[in-house]
């Protein structure tokens, strides 16, 4: 994965800085962002996005590649997972990610890192009812 970090709301500079780098390396790679609040990964307040912390990564092939500013090499190990697809606009994901995280919990799992999303969709082509968007939790 190639990886960039950054603080606050999605339509802030350092957000939209970061898509424009993934968008920059060409390819339809699906963009993914794992989210939380403050300090501790496995709070998310949907509510605050200003406060909101986040990592944006791509899928790339392994193999050499130059040095891109503020963007890292990271390599993932596999993990267990529970996940859904939620239809609509991003603002809406509230109820879907509390039956996510609903389902953990009566699964007798707990989650294990923060919330991710994959957007399965662009919301620059796609009407904002149409969105979708993979919600995941690694659990143990």
């Amino acid at each position: 994965m190639l990886a960039i970090g950054g603080e606050g709301r999605p339509e802030g500079a350092a957000f939209q800085a970061a898509v424009a780098v993934f968008d920059g390396l060409g390819g339809h790679r699906p963009l993914e962002g794992a989210y939380w609040s403050g300090e501790d990964q496995l709070t998310f307040n949907l509510a605050s996005p200003d406060g909101w912390r986040w990592v944006l990564a791509v899928e790339v092939e392994s193999g050499p590649m130059g040095p891109i500013e503020g963007v890292r090499r990271e390599i993932r190990e596999a993990e267990r997972a529970a996940r859904l697809v939620h239809r609509g606009p991003y603002e809406e994901e509230g109820p879907s990610l509390a039956a996510l995280y609903a389902f953990i919990a009566s699964q007798g799992l707990e989650p294990a890192g923060p919330h991710t999303e994959v957007y399965l969709t662009d919301p620059r082509v796609v009407a904002a009812a149409a969105l979708r968007t993979e919600l995941r939790v690694a659990v143990r």
